[in-house]
């Protein structure tokens, strides 16, 4: 969560300064402004996951080897997924399905928050802003998933596979994050016009 969050404290920044403002006066548009801060965010997530999951499982097993620490969570929920890997035969496809999956599920974290923040809010919720703000992403949210499951639940009865199940998951997450990135970039066009 802290790649995603501090992508939006900077864009936050970003659309509330003077120092923002001189980026959104570049003679390019809001588009590729955009494109590169969620291209920034993207591959920050993408080294911190990586991080995450190479360095934690290695300093747990250091600490169970040479202090006797129970066996640490992140190093068995690797395991674990390995393990299944290994007893499916799983070939490289469902393996780039699951990653497809985060990549766009995270890209959906980035892009709905850059979006609630471009939305213009009353001058009356000046004291309430960020908490309207918080309780807006947060049923946009609810209601993107809400919507994700109720179709791959009827797309699973109608054809019996989670397959199609799964692709449609990518596919719905990646059309929901081009609509949030292109409302966004229409916004800033409205509110850093000048």
């Amino acid at each position: 969560l802290f790649a995603p969050t501090e992508h939006w404290l900077l864009f936050y920044k970003d659309i509330n300064s003077r120092q923002g403002d001189m980026q959104f006066l570049l003679p390019k548009k809001s588009t590729a402004i955009l494109g590169a801060k969620v291209l920034v965010s993207l591959l920050q997530t993408v080294i911190l996951y990586g991080l995450f999951f190479t360095v934690v499982p290695y300093c747990e097993r250091l600490a169970v080897n040479n202090y006797g620490f129970a066996t640490g969570h992140v190093g068995k929920i690797l395991d674990t997924i390995i393990e299944m890997m290994h007893s499916a035969n799983a070939t490289l496809t469902p393996v780039i399905g699951v990653w497809l999956s985060l990549l766009v599920t995270v890209l959906l974290f980035s892009n709905l928050g850059l979006f609630i923040m471009t939305i213009p809010l009353p001058s009356g919720l000046d004291k309430l802003r960020g908490t309207v703000r918080v309780a807006g992403y947060i049923v946009a949210f609810a209601l993107i998933t809400f919507v994700e499951m109720k179709i791959k639940d009827l797309l699973l009865f109608i054809t019996s596979s989670p397959t199609v199940g799964d692709v449609f998951e990518i596919v719905y997450l990646v059309g929901v994050n081009l609509a949030l990135f292109f409302g966004t970039a229409k916004l800033l066009d409205k509110k850093m016009d000048i």
